[in-house]
């Protein structure tokens, strides 16, 4: 993760600046503050309306050209032009400078804080799940959560978490509980990845990726395209975004993918062809059903409720975590595994 303490070395910002202000030039539009932190777009009238709450004047003074307004603006254009501003996965608020760009992130990465608890929902639900794999699925989560800590500026790649069991057995509950860990944001790549778009700027402001109930259609085309946009993913840090009608733009990502699906030969053929280099990026998992642990449809919100007060203690957890010498692997963190009922299957 870049430091944005280095771009403002860069920028000639004045300590006098009466509004933390920048120009986006791609949509020829202006960032200002928002209440409660972060930065909104508004065009020129509303920034003049922001600066006039800032007591800038829109009356030049003797032998001035320029009003104190028209003088900020003119910054702003020169000095203060960002080349993205939005949410970016993985970033907090601020100003950053990625492959020579610069990135004004609007929406803030909220990581939930680790505390010291009990998890006792999240703990009965993996050791039914996962059974003997669970050393993998925690090694995997515990270097998601540690790839997002603010203190943590070196990347660090993963492999898509695969997950394939019958249909209700807690495959989604787990993928939300990765999307709480990860920060609360998510999105969907499966359309992006399989080659059904060239846009995926959608995608940029979530650090979980979450593929669910997609419809495989099995075509051998579509799974190696999917496991070659996996390749890239897993494993680099920069990602081409690319939305529609913008020039594609570099930017320093922090993703981890997941994937649910249910155990019918036909659906396991939404994953790529099995290849000795791409199977190093994907952990594949057989899920076995939750069962009791799992609510009835009409105490979902209460259960969810009881799940999310759990989350910052299975943080804790994870943090404290120590991965088995035989799974950990240098680059991802843990190896990767491959249930060997899944891959007959597969195959």
């Amino acid at each position: 993760m870049s430091d944005n303490g280095s771009i403002a070395a860069l920028l000639p910002a004045s300590v006098e600046r009466p509004l933390d202000a920048y120009y986006y030039a791609d949509k020829k539009s202006y960032m200002i503050p928002r209440d409660g932190g972060g930065w909104v777009v508004v065009d020129r009238a509303g920034l003049k309306i922001a600066l006039k709450r800032c007591g800038l004047l829109n009356v030049a003074g003797g032998g001035e050209l320029l009003t104190p307004i028209e003088h900020f603006i003119d910054v702003l254009h020169t000095q203060y032009a960002v080349d993205y501003a939005g949410p970016l996965a993985g970033y907090r608020y601020g100003l950053y400078q990625e492959n020579g760009h610069n990135i004004l992130v609007t929406d803030e990465l909220k990581l939930p804080e680790a505390v010291r608890g009990e998890c006792p929902i999240i703990e009965g639900l993996f050791e039914r799940c996962f059974g003997e794999q669970l050393p993998y699925v925690m090694g995997w989560l515990k270097h998601a959560y540690l790839n997002l800590l603010p203190g943590n500026k070196a990347f660090q790649p993963a492999q898509l978490l695969a997950l394939c069991g019958p249909p209700g057995a807690g495959k989604n509950l787990f993928q939300d509980i990765v999307t709480e860990v990860l920060g609360g944001r998510v999105a969907k790549p499966y359309r992006y990845l399989s080659g059904g778009t060239q846009f995926n700027s959608d995608l940029t402001g979530a650090e979980h990726l979450q593929i669910q109930d997609e419809v495989a259609d099995g075509k051998i085309n579509t799974r190696r395209k999917f496991g070659s946009a996996l390749k890239d993913i897993c494993v680099n840090s920069t990602q081409s975004i690319h939305a529609k009608n913008k020039n594609a733009i570099n930017l320093g990502l922090r993703w981890r993918i997941t994937a649910s699906l249910n155990d019918r030969d036909e659906d396991l053929r939404i994953l790529p062809p099995y290849e000795s280099q791409l199977w190093e990026k994907i952990i594949l998992i057989k899920f076995a059903h939750g069962g009791d642990l799992l609510p009835d449809s009409s105490e979902r919100e209460a259960f969810w409720a009881k799940v999310e007060r759990e989350i910052p203690a299975l943080c804790h957890f994870l943090l404290s975590f120590d991965i088995p010498v035989s799974i950990r692997n240098p680059r991802y963190g843990v190896n990767h595994y491959h249930n060997p009922e899944l891959l007959v299957a597969l195959d």
